[in-house]
């Protein structure tokens, strides 16, 4: 194909998919939704563009609105099998599956033999499972099979994962959100916080762990729960005639002092349709929160009294199911206490609802959970007699896949004989004893004291104030083993200008510096940092000439429950990076060149449950700014430099609690107009 062709095919498809804004198309496209991604402009796997790291099983929400563990791998070598362990949880289901001749024995946590079209499910028994190879088969896969099962590896579209020397966990892509009607995929969850479920049996209400009241019948496991399984349990009233409270309870332990917590349980309305959580033993957080869970009241009116200390919230999870959730803070020598679960018929303020006692009482209920954190996270079950822990969820894009500006040279060369074919080293200048001579067509700067050790050189070239230049140069350290020094100066005493943090290198090499003149003048400056006395380097291929601003455009939108994150984070160090960041009320964009940091804060934010957002940021050498929603808010012009992060990991989701939809990266800036429209 030829390339014009392929570039119109490319720039169609762009338009067509709606990635494209200001009619400029993004060559980073991460489209989580519709499952499509582009790098350079060319599309390529989700393993391609992207690197993830979260080595647990992990709990997702699949198309047909069942809790299900995301895909994964247990088996070893799974194209190469050989006879193997696997470490288990014991009392969980596990699905072994072959393909190929040959077939797989199992023993120790359960018991079967697995061939091709034949896949067995095992309960299992103890910690390890033994896998014994019989023949040859081309392939093998052991996961993870209860709850709603496992979610398929969306890149095959079946249950096959496969992996290498370690057990592989794929990324929570295609996790569905229920919006009132039906399921909607909201691209992949990122939850960058690593989460403990201290309820040992999170859905096993009859284990002796948990104390039920004695006017509460039954906590059979005996209805459909969120999974999609027969696991949730009926709360029953005893039918004893008047009144009483039912309600089971649990004694949470490992807590930490003065540090925020959240307790959830998915509920659905049975009899009755009220539940009640009530916070015991932990100081000023002690109290009673309810939530309604009646059919035809809107999901905004669905929490009652709320108790001093505690903030409560609630999540719709279809066919009557809610996860409700209470959020609050230890005190400073509570490291263990009390969390109730009341099912009442009515919202019954500050003390234990009571319910009649006639047999028609009932709330279902499913997956408690407490975890240090101030939101609820994703359902990590336990029921194992242990407390459970999910790994922290990490997604970049690697250094070189995202998309940085290439200067543009539109200035004529202000370096005179930078290439030293010639022994005319006129115009520079020597500081601290340095010395210079051309030797092999290089410039060598050599210290000629002892009492010096920071001897340079600067060169003066020609700039109009505000222009933007780039400076190049090659260096070798020659007989000098330190640090060398390179980077533009305004003036004779070596004050740098943007970076203002001088280059540091060693060894040979060569550096491209972007600067924004200040005056009618500025210099290239090397020095040599801690010389002894006779060491030098060499420096060639010199060179100043103008450019166009260097610029980038970046979009972003999904779902977050809470605040305070950083979606995007293009971090260097901690004097250079561009950062996106969700705060508890607004927005804010931040570049940060050499030290120097600039940012536009604005748009408005209402933390919640599954909140939704849509942000896009321009990052420029003289400007910054930010949209939310569609408008773009008032730029900032202060900048005088664009940090260079060409190669540097793009971190997705660094902080982060939520799912994300969508991410563009233009090396462009599409203006204000286009980065409107790009969070529309």
């Amino acid at each position: 194909m030829a390339l014009g062709l392929k570039l119109s095919v490319d720039a169609k498809q762009h338009a067509a998919f709606g990635y494209d804004a200001a009619g400029v198309n993004p060559p980073l496209v991460l489209d989580f939704v519709a499952e499509r991604y582009r790098v350079g402009g060319s599309p390529v796997s989700f393993d391609t563009a992207l690197t993830y790291t979260g080595a647990s099983t992990k709990t997702t929400v699949d198309s047909d609105g069942a809790i299900k563990w995301t895909a994964h791998n247990l088996a070893l070598n799974s194209a190469a099998p050989a006879t193997q362990s696997i470490t288990v949880v014991s009392g969980a289901d596990y699905t072994v599956e072959v393909a190929g001749s040959g077939s797989v024995t199992l023993s120790g946590a359960g018991t079967g033999s697995v061939t091709e079209g034949n896949p067995v499910e095992v309960t299992a028994s103890t910690t390890s499972l033994t896998l014994t190879v019989v023949g040859s088969p081309d392939r093998i896969w052991a996961y993870r099979s209860d709850l709603g099962g496992m979610q398929n590896n969306p890149d095959r579209g079946d249950s096959y994962v496969p992996t290498t020397s370690s057990a592989r966990y794929l990324p929570r892509r295609g996790n569905h959100i229920y919006n009132g009607t039906s399921w909607v995929n909201e691209g992949v969850l990122v939850e960058s916080e690593a989460r403990t479920n201290l309820v040992t049996y999170s859905e096993q209400f009859d284990n002796v762990v948990w104390t039920k009241d004695t006017d509460l019948a039954t906590l059979a496991i005996d209805a459909i729960g969120p999974d999609g399984q027969t696991s949730a349990v009926t709360m029953q009233d005893g039918a004893g005639g008047g009144s009483g409270t039912c309600s089971v309870s649990y004694l949470v332990s490992g807590l930490q002092f003065s540090t925020p917590n959240t307790v959830s349980l998915f509920v659905k309305a049975g009899g009755v349709s009220w539940v009640t959580f009530r916070l015991n033993s932990f100081g000023a957080a002690e109290g009673y929160t309810s939530f309604n869970l009646s059919n035809g009241i809107d999901d905004d009116l669905r929490i009652g009294t709320t108790a001093a200390g505690q903030t409560a919230s609630i999540d719709n999870y279809g066919d009557g199911w809610y996860r409700c959730s209470v959020t609050f803070t230890t005190a400073a020598a509570d490291s263990s206490g009390f969390v109730y679960f009341y099912m009442a018929e009515s919202d019954a303020g500050a003390s234990a609802p009571t319910v009649p006692l006639d047999g028609s009482s009932s709330i279902l209920i499913y997956g408690a959970q407490l975890e240090a954190g101030s939101t609820p996270s994703s359902y990590i079950p336990t029921n194992s007699g242990s407390t459970v822990t999910r790994a922290a969820d990490t997604i970049q894009v690697d250094a070189g896949a995202a998309p940085w500006p290439t200067p543009n040279v539109i200035g004529e060369e202000l370096v005179t004989n930078g290439t030293f074919n010639d022994a005319d080293i006129s115009g520079w200048a020597t500081y601290l004893s340095a010395t210079l001579l051309v030797e092999t067509e290089r410039l060598k700067i050599t210290n000629g004291s002892a009492s010096s050790s920071n001897s340079y050189t600067l060169y003066p070239v020609s700039t109009v104030a505000g222009k933007i230049y780039q400076m190049q140069i090659s260096y070798s350290s020659g007989t000098f083993s330190g640090e060398m020094a390179i980077y533009p100066a305004s003036t004779t005493s070596g004050v740098p200008l943007n970076p203002s943090v001088p280059q540091r290198v060693t060894g040979t090499g060569e550096r491209l510096i972007p600067f924004v003149a200040t005056g009618a003048t500025s210099y290239v400056l090397v020095q040599g940092v801690g010389m002894g006395a006779g060491t030098s380097f060499s420096v060639d291929n010199i060179s100043v000439r103008e450019i166009d601003p260097l610029s980038v455009s970046i979009q972003m939108d999904g779902t977050v429950t809470g605040n305070t994150y950083t979606p995007t984070r293009w971090y260097l160090d901690a004097n250079n990076a561009i950062l996106q960041d969700i705060g508890s009320t607004d927005f804010t964009f931040t570049q940060e060149a050499a030290g120097v940091v600039d940012t536009v804060t604005g748009g408005s934010f209402t933390s919640g449950v599954n909140t939704p957002y849509n942000i896009a940021s321009r990052h420029g050498s003289t400007f910054i700014n930010g949209a939310v929603d569609g408008t773009a808010l008032t730029a900032n012009l202060t900048p005088t430099a664009l940090p260079d992060l060409s190669a540097t990991n793009f971190q997705i989701g660094s902080t982060y609690m939520g799912t994300i939809g969508k991410l563009r990266v233009w090396a462009d800036d599409i203006g204000d107009t286009g980065i409107a429209e790009a969070s529309t």
